[in-house]
């Protein structure tokens, strides 16, 4: 194979191996996002959560005052 040929097939091998880099980067950076709206989401439903417990606890309290005074 002449040198010039070759380092034409070389050039274009490389060329593919960038562009398959450049396309799994691109996928991971998606996927880094995705996983940061999940984290995002979880949070915000654990706060929820959270509020939604101590909300319960408070109105348990109550019913256990009001049981107590019966």
């Amino acid at each position: 194979m002449p040198a010039a040929k070759k380092t034409e097939a070389n050039a274009v091998i490389m060329a593919k191996r960038q562009k398959s880099k450049r396309f799994a980067t691109e996928r991971l950076a998606a996927a880094a996002e995705k996983n940061a709206k999940a984290v995002d989401d979880a949070i915000d439903y654990l706060t929820e959560l959270v509020v939604m417990q101590k909300y319960t606890a408070n109105a348990l309290k109550s019913i256990q005052k009001g049981l107590v005074t019966l």
